[in-house]
């Protein structure tokens, strides 16, 4: 069913899956590879961490940290999820907005949970409010659109290591990611528009 705003809400997990199914987003290679499984965005639905839309579409609010040392900004290059698969990301530290949380709320669980810093290790230096958009085919759910509505944020972090380092994921139980791997790098090294 859909609201006045073209979110489509979904009773049951296999509601959403024949739904994508009908849309034409084939799910039957999601949890493989690189990809997140149906549970997973089925989680990040129930968790309100983005919604679909006709279309079919995802929309997710992010906040994207930028953290610079010496020049260098860090992104994470890997991540593993709870089942063992490596994923490569090329990208910011970046946690999605949930519903009602605003972004400062986003850029600290993000820091926290992620990096693994509590709040008296870091700054927040500045959070631009009004976010850009970024539309292309998901990463973590092959065959389905998402819009990215992008709420960039520097912080400052001098305690991070210098070099390349690793953190585990501190997130909630459903959270299908357990462990990131950091480093320092060129913006144009990165798969990310800054």
């Amino acid at each position: 069913m859909a609201n006045g705003t073209n979110t489509i809400i979904f009773s049951t997990k296999q509601d959403l899956t024949l739904w994508l199914n009908a849309q034409g987003v084939d799910t039957d290679s999601w949890g493989m590879s690189r990809s997140k499984s149906i549970d997973d965005l089925w989680n990040e639905l129930l968790a309100q961490d983005c919604y679909l839309s006709t279309g079919p579409k995802r929309i997710v609010r992010i906040a994207v940290i930028l953290i610079e040392n010496g020049g260098k900004l860090l992104f994470e290059e890997k991540q593993e999820l709870k089942d063992g698969r490596i994923r490569s990301r090329n990208k910011p530290p970046r946690e999605k907005i949930q519903e009602g949380e605003s972004v400062l709320e986003a850029v600290k669980r993000c820091v926290e949970q992620e990096l693994s810093l509590s709040q008296d290790l870091f700054n927040i230096v500045q959070i631009h409010e009004e976010p850009t958009y970024l539309t292309r085919e998901s990463d973590s759910y092959p065959g389905l659109t998402t819009v990215y509505s992008q709420h960039f944020a520097k912080v400052y972090a001098p305690s991070l290591p210098g070099a390349s380092f690793e953190t585990e994921e501190r997130g909630h139980e459903h959270d299908p990611v357990r462990r990131h791997w950091w480093t320092w790098a060129d913006r144009s090294q990165l798969d990310f528009p800054i």
